[in-house]
């Protein structure tokens, strides 16, 4: 009897679960849900099951078992469930045969949320003076095995003192209502030299030199180890990855004791960026970054204005813009203010700077409302979280007196007024002073049939268009051929200028069409003969520092005040463009022309 009972034992099947495991946090993907990786094993004898379920109890949850994919010939298994924001939740799963559970076990505490990995130097490390611990059990962190609630010292940073990461993950928690997730990556006294990959070579090595090695003559490369162990968090970290990366370090670039050992500004941008890119490509996303200024030192050197701006300069190209730590200064500092690291104070704040950086842009992804507390009341911030709502200290934005028919905004760039053509020139230029040569008369200009293309002596980025155009009345030619010119912000793709009043053509050739792109979303051509209008809103590409587009242009385009294109991108990697109108050998006739800029919100 014994040995039957024995028997029976090693052919029931046993179920372990590998992923998710206690407190481990995924990455939402919407407000509301998100994805986890489920993977575990079955040991003893897969094939005396049939089925394999999940469920997620807790809260306001059913607790409905959902089918896993399952092959009895294997005692292997990975995949992915849908899971709802939030938590903590319970998570269950079980094997069944003929309906009859065989096995089961579950994860009691795991959620989906947002997760960060801290990567830098000893300020986003444990080198602060004060051993921190959340308020809540919702702010976690992992070494990139095992997760626990994020009390200082952090698991996977270096040093055994605090961290920004408690106070930082409290608020998220709070005014987002899901669980925090941090990967700690930081090292004490690193250069951004020891972060890059492999094979990123520089000339100057760091003041330490731990984790870099020689690269050829006069010539050094990182080992990769703090890159692989970042690069490591990101393959880890689960199906919708990470929300961002954050970057905190600069102080061992800067105003270095050996000036040999400091490095230039334009290089620490030019290694940041290859970081950066590096983790887009093995990370198989491109994962946010947010970069701060950092690079005080003591209280007699407080920044580095070098450093400073490189840091700002990848905050507009690749990355997205940090706090600005070197403002924490006095008793923000260590050492009764004279220290590198964080005071208590300091760490409280420094996590408080964060996530009032990263929240309000979270909030923009996923429909949340970002609100502080203040007292005992909720005071809600503006989606950029630099203001309160309905403060009145914003900044005003101007006055702009609206255009009359037939006029321009007050504070636009007339590029025709009715007057003459100084403000383009001929493009092949056949003028001795490249004067455009086609007519002006009675308030408008007219193609000169063969003549060439006319552009603008000025070149736009990021602006308002707004042209009218006429076909001539009387119809001749057909398709291609007739009414035939266009509009190029030169270096991007052609709005087409056509008559395509009951004149059939490729629809991506039409009047409105984004030219050989996109077909406009509808025809709204007016008759031969009657004034038609584009305004066009163009969104300049984004490159990186060697001039690649790491974010393509967009237009948006309306035809005689309709629609037809709503922020598409377009190719080109042309910045700044001078306008084109074309001569397709048709007599057509322009007026009212002007260019506006593009603002930015809250700047006058």
């Amino acid at each position: 009897m014994l040995i039957a009972c024995v028997l029976l034992a090693m052919l029931q099947p046993r179920l372990t679960l590998e992923c998710p495991v206690e407190h481990q946090v995924f990455q939402r993907e919407s407000k509301d849900k998100g994805r986890i990786g489920i993977r575990g094993r079955i040991d003893g004898a897969a094939s005396a099951a049939d089925s394999l379920e999940a469920r997620f109890t807790g809260g306001k949850l059913a607790g409905n078992w959902k089918p896993l994919p399952f092959d009895p010939r294997v005692s292997a298994f990975a995949t992915e469930m849908e899971a709802p924001a939030g938590g903590w939740y319970r998570f269950e799963i079980r094997l069944k045969k003929a309906g009859a559970v065989v096995s089961e076990t579950a994860v009691q505490q795991m959620g989906v949320g947002e997760l960060f990995i801290i990567a830098g130097q000893s300020n986003a490390a444990n080198h602060a003076e004060a051993l921190l611990k959340p308020a809540s059990d919702r702010v976690v962190s992992c070494d990139g095995t095992a997760w626990r609630v994020a009390q200082d010292p952090q698991t996977g940073a270096s040093g055994s003192g605090g961290s920004f990461i408690p106070p930082m993950g409290d608020i998220l928690a709070e005014r987002l209502g899901v669980p925090i997730g941090f990967f700690p990556v930081a090292v004490g006294a690193t250069s951004v030299r020891e972060w890059t990959p492999t094979g990123v070579t520089f000339s100057q090595p760091p003041t330490l030199t731990g984790n870099v090695r020689l690269a050829g003559t006069g010539q050094f490369e990182s080992t990769g180890r703090l890159y692989r162990n970042l690069a490591d968090r990101l393959e880890r970290a689960g199906p919708a990855g990470v929300r961002a990366i954050v970057w905190h370090q600069g102080e061992s670039d800067a105003n270095q004791a050996d000036p040999s050992r400091t490095l230039p500004g334009a290089e620490y941008r030019r290694l940041l960026e290859e970081i950066i890119r590096a983790s887009w490509r093995d990370g198989g996303r491109e994962t946010p970054w947010f970069v701060a200024r950092a690079s005080y030192h003591t209280p007699n050197d407080q920044k580095s204005d070098d450093i400073r701006s490189a840091q700002e300069a990848v905050g507009r190209s690749l990355a997205l813009p940090g706090p600005d730590t070197d403002q924490l200064v006095g008793d923000f500092r260590d050492n009764k203010g004279q220290g590198v690291h964080f005071s208590a104070k300091g760490q409280k704040e420094h996590g408080k700077l964060w996530a009032e950086t990263v929240g309000p842009w979270i909030a923009r992804q996923t429909g949340d409302i970002w609100s502080i507390k203040r007292g005992p009341s909720v005071v809600t911030l503006t989606p950029d979280g630099k203001f309160r709502q309905h403060s009145m200290d914003r900044p005003r934005p101007p006055v702009v007196t609206p255009p009359e028919i037939g006029k321009a905004p007050s504070d636009a760039i007339v590029l025709f007024d009715g007057k003459d053509l100084s403000a383009w020139k001929q493009v092949n230029g056949k003028m001795p002073d490249d004067s455009a040569l086609w007519k002006v008369a009675d308030g408008i200009f007219v193609i000169t049939p063969r003549t060439g293309s006319i552009q603008t002596r000025e070149s736009f980025a990021n602006c308002q268009i707004h042209l009218e155009y006429r076909s001539p009345s009387e119809i001749v030619g057909k398709g291609q051929g007739r009414g035939n010119s266009g509009l190029n912000l030169a270096g991007h793709p052609e709005i087409q200028v056509l008559d395509s009043y009951n004149n059939d053509t490729y629809p991506d050739g039409q009047a409105a069409a984004i030219y050989g792109n996109y077909p406009p979303l509808v025809n709204a051509c007016r008759k031969p003969g009657e004034w038609n209008s584009y305004d066009i809103i163009y969104i300049a590409p984004r490159l990186d520092t060697r001039g690649k587009v790491v974010r393509k242009a967009r237009y948006t385009v309306l035809h005689n005040g309709v629609l037809v294109h709503h922020d598409v991108e377009v190719p080109g990697s042309a910045v700044a463009c001078p306008l084109v109108l074309q001569d397709h050998n048709n007599p057509i006739g322009y007026r009212n022309i002007w260019v506006r800029p593009v603002r930015d919100y809250d700047k006058p």
